[in-house]
């Protein structure tokens, strides 16, 4: 049984490559089906990269699996790789849920804006990402949240199970709206991943209070 002991840097340089490999064998059947569609711009007959879903990145994944279930001290871990392996892949299933498939440009855009994100504080972060002023009240937001899922292709009973899914977050979080959820989904998208402090919330209803999440902020980035 093979075994990896060292810090995490190690491991990603070690083993990051292999990891790059396996999203890229487990995404290839479904980055096929989208028949070379760019799924943001719609840009036809391009070669489609897989890209992680904001929050759910590559090294994200790897920091969470190696903390949960692999930390011996410190900053160092004792990693049973067939069990990591077995973590890796389940951590990004289904597919669909967690990565999109894009052009090389809008993949390029994606990773950039998220790096922008990720590198401002958390007011301007917030303030970058959702843009207020284009909703009216709460209902405004609901209502063009549900339009936006109808209009990527999601069915009725699915745009009600991420309406419940926040809702359960306004409540586990004693928020009074939306607006709040919208300003607070990047440490939101953090706490209810799968290895996040409330993650078994992000679980509820077969994942729909995270995937709900997820989407949202997909209408956010997508109607600043």
């Amino acid at each position: 049984m093979a075994h990896f002991i060292g810090t995490k840097d190690e491991f990603i340089k070690y083993i990051g490559g292999y990891c790059r490999n396996k999203v890229n064998a487990i995404t290839r059947n479904e980055r096929l089906l989208h028949n070379k569609i760019c799924q943001h711009c719609k840009k036809t007959n391009t070669e489609l990269e897989s890209a992680h879903v904001s929050g759910q990145e590559r090294n994200v994944i790897i920091e969470g699996i190696l903390k949960q279930f692999f930390k011996i001290h410190d900053n160092y871990y004792n990693v049973d790789l067939n069990k990591f392996e077995e973590l890796f892949i389940c951590c990004q299933t289904p597919v669909n849920e967690h990565f999109l498939f894009l052009c090389k440009d809008c993949h390029s855009k994606y990773d950039a804006n998220n790096k922008i994100k990720n590198n401002l504080s958390k007011g301007e972060k917030e303030m970058h990402l959702s843009n207020t002023s284009i909703y009216k009240n709460e209902t405004d937001i609901i209502e063009k949240y549900k339009y936006w899922l109808g209009q990527t292709g999601y069915k009725s009973s699915t745009i009600n199970q991420y309406y419940w899914g926040i809702k359960q977050i306004i409540n586990e979080e004693h928020y009074s709206s939306w607006q709040e959820v919208a300003d607070n989904i990047n440490k939101l998208m953090i706490d209810y991943n799968t290895f996040g402090s409330k993650g078994h919330i992000g679980e509820m209803g077969h994942k729909s209070v995270i995937n709900a999440l997820r989407r949202f902020k997909e209408f956010l980035l997508e109607n600043k």
